[in-house]
């Protein structure tokens, strides 16, 4: 009796170490509840959740490993699936994810799966990419929820998986026809296909169901401008005039960049960047304003703006040494006359990826000036 009023009482003091952020503390009042009661499953978890979010995984697992040699816990499998995940342990964040769907709870597999889709590396195709996706085909599994299933197409299109992507929105078609966000996302998924005539048509039936869906009108107009059809697609963007989103000016800026206004390209860029900056959906806003920057740093570069230009593509190569990224750089050193720093940064570039056409086409012109 002594013992289960000290552990209350314990458990109290935790709730205020908690509140208060104070994690070494908790751990402490937690280590002492588990001294009295070592198979205490509220401790044994939280324990496992603090070490978990203090970077300590192995220790965590130790936890978990534990707890669950007591009781089956669908919390300690989802953790320990996010454990594993972050030491880049597929095949154990699967199976413990797998175990974790046995007693299923769609409410906290969602929420799992929530979890991924708004992490930074969700689109890098690696780890955390392939486990979003095994828990949405978890969640399909059991339960054949139209938004996760638009959610994984959105992915798989968004990764190249283009082919994957349209099977699963004309699967929810096929139920529901006329369903306003799977039409759209098959309209673009189409364009990625260069399924140009079938996306328009889609489109415009679209269109015709929705004719105030801003997604298909911009879709509209990015067909058009995928197709080079450049006063098309600015014709639409401008009749538009309420699609007053960074996305809408983004594709200005693309379009007015296409056709050889710089000065407009850049107003339109910085205003794109302003708005996104402003939109309350995104949270981690330096990892998904990459693209804008990199186009920035582009337009920059046409202008002769160099220092500024070279400013922002440092910047993105700090954060990403990606072949994209270096293939910018080169860009700007070729059009600023450096070609040997040029020839530096393509190789790079060449290096992450061989076969980009671009990258390959840019090195030939740098060789050529420096044999000249």
């Amino acid at each position: 009796m002594f013992t289960k009023i000290k552990i209350n009482k314990l458990f109290k003091e935790l709730d205020s170490a908690l509140n208060n952020q104070n994690f070494d503390k908790a751990l402490i009042i937690l280590n002492n509840i588990l001294i009295l009661d070592e198979n205490n499953l509220g401790a044994l978890y939280k324990k496992a959740l603090i070490l978990y979010n203090k970077g300590e995984y192995e220790k965590s697992l130790s936890v978990l490993d534990h707890l669950l040699s007591i009781d089956y816990c669908i919390d300690a499998f989802l953790l320990k699936g996010r454990v594993y995940c972050n030491l880049n342990d597929y095949e154990n964040s699967l199976n413990s994810y797998k175990e974790a769907s046995i007693n299923f709870d769609l409410d906290k597999m969602n929420n799992e799966m929530t979890y991924y889709a708004s992490h930074p590396s969700l689109f890098d195709k690696g780890i955390h990419t392939k486990i979003f996706i095994d828990l949405c085909n978890i969640i399909l599994d059991n339960a054949d929820i139209i938004e996760v299933r638009l959610f994984k197409s959105y992915v798989l299109s968004e990764i190249g998986r283009s082919r994957d992507a349209l099977n699963n929105v004309n699967y929810i078609l096929a139920h529901n026809p006329n369903n306003e966000k799977a039409i759209s996302l098959k309209s673009s998924i189409l364009i990625s296909l260069n399924h140009f005539d079938e996306a328009l048509a889609l489109i415009n039936e679209g269109l015709n169901l929705y004719p105030n869906n801003l997604q298909l009108i911009d879709t509209k107009a990015r067909l058009y401008y995928a197709l080079s059809d450049y006063d098309e697609a600015l014709e639409i963007c401008k009749e538009y005039n309420s699609m007053d989103d960074f996305g809408n000016y983004y594709l200005l800026s693309k379009i007015e960049y296409k056709k050889g206004d710089y000065s407009l390209a850049l107003k339109n860029i910085d205003i794109a960047l302003d708005k996104f900056f402003k939109n309350p959906n995104f949270d981690d806003k330096k990892e998904f304003s990459h693209a804008y920057y990199w186009y920035k740093s582009l337009i920059l570069s046409k202008l002769d703006r160099f220092d500024e230009a070279n400013k922002i593509c440092d910047c993105l190569i700090e954060k990403e040494e990606s072949a994209k990224n270096y293939c910018l750089k080169s860009m700007i050193l070729f059009k600023e006359g450096n070609y040997t720093d040029a020839l530096i940064f393509i190789d790079k570039a060449l290096e992450l990826d061989c076969e980009c056409d671009k990258a390959l086409e840019l090195k030939n012109n740098i060789e050529d000036k420096l044999s000249s």
